[in-house]
């Protein structure tokens, strides 16, 4: 059996969809706060940002509306991680777990490698097996004489 932490143990209960749906929120949460991708929607006469319907998801009704003195107030509440998590229709906990493991594996969402996501993928199905235990007949080889 290998050394795995709990945090990894975590992580390989997930669902491969709860997995992707988070870790997509995180990256895009990762390039809205570095200013790689920007919100959708548009600037009035007077500089003030509102979102469009498909960013909006609800933002409009805990922020306060934009003004002269803050005109960006709807984009920086779309910058934050709990939007981005209603736009990926990701869980919170999963997202915070997710974070957790990337740094302790020391990665950032950005850069994840497919390797990763390959290995959880392979450590969920080596999970599955030895749970279930054999299932095949083992297999012969022929002895060369």
């Amino acid at each position: 059996m290998t050394n795995t932490t709990k945090l990894d143990r975590a992580i390989e209960r997930l669902s491969d969809e709860a997995f992707t749906r988070a870790l997509g929120a995180l990256q895009r949460y990762q390039r809205r706060q570095a200013r790689d991708e920007h919100p959708d929607g548009k600037f009035d006469s007077v500089k003030r940002w509102y979102p469009s319907a498909d960013e909006d998801c609800g933002v409009t009704s805990y922020t306060r509306s934009p003004s002269r003195a803050f005109p960006n107030s709807y984009m920086t509440a779309c910058r934050t991680l709990a939007h981005c998590e209603v736009l990926d229709e990701a869980d919170h906990d999963v997202v915070l777990l997710i974070r957790r493991w990337l740094k302790a594996q020391g990665l950032e969402a950005l850069k994840v490698p497919e390797d990763v996501i390959a290995q959880r993928r392979a450590a969920r199905l080596e999970a599955a097996i030895e749970a279930e235990g054999p299932t095949l007949a083992p297999v012969r080889r022929r002895v060369r004489l």
